[in-house]
């Protein structure tokens, strides 16, 4: 009985708002959109959505990719267990994804990146652009 209902819930997402909950046709539009790999999106009445992707690949992708907003609402993102009960769990700080625009060359470090980032809050990782162009940087300055 619980391997069978594991399986419906093998590759799904589990989120909620941290603000209000949006409206659905336009949080599965978004999603379906911009997800690979999605194939469902459903929700409880208590504010729950359920991501269904054809993978773990996927899923994984878009939690790593993350965090999201839609309509300016942060969504605590999160794979699926066996076991998991739905609880919003209670924050006091929400990572999110800052651009630096313009930001002079000599910044373009781990250590400047860092400092510049630090006076918004606490650093955690850059995206895989940044890394990329890191690359392209350290390369560059090899000649």
């Amino acid at each position: 009985m619980v391997d069978k209902g594991s399986k419906r819930w093998h590759a799904t997402a589990v989120g909620y708002f941290l603000g209000k909950k949006p409206y659905f046709p336009h949080l599965e539009a978004f999603a379906k959109s911009n997800w690979k790999g999605l194939q469902r999106v459903s929700a409880t009445t208590n504010g729950f959505y359920f991501f269904q992707f054809q993978t773990m690949a996927y899923m994984e992708e878009i939690i790593e990719e993350g965090p999201w907003l839609f309509q300016g609402q942060p969504i605590v993102l999160q794979a699926w267990e066996q076991g998991m009960s739905l609880r919003r769990q209670k924050h006091s700080q929400v990572p999110v994804w800052i651009r630096i625009r313009h930001l002079p060359m000599e910044y373009w470090t781990v250590d400047g990146l860092s400092a510049v980032a630090s006076g918004v809050g606490i650093p955690l990782y850059t995206d895989k652009i940044t890394q990329s162009c890191f690359g392209w940087i350290m390369q560059g300055s090899a000649l």
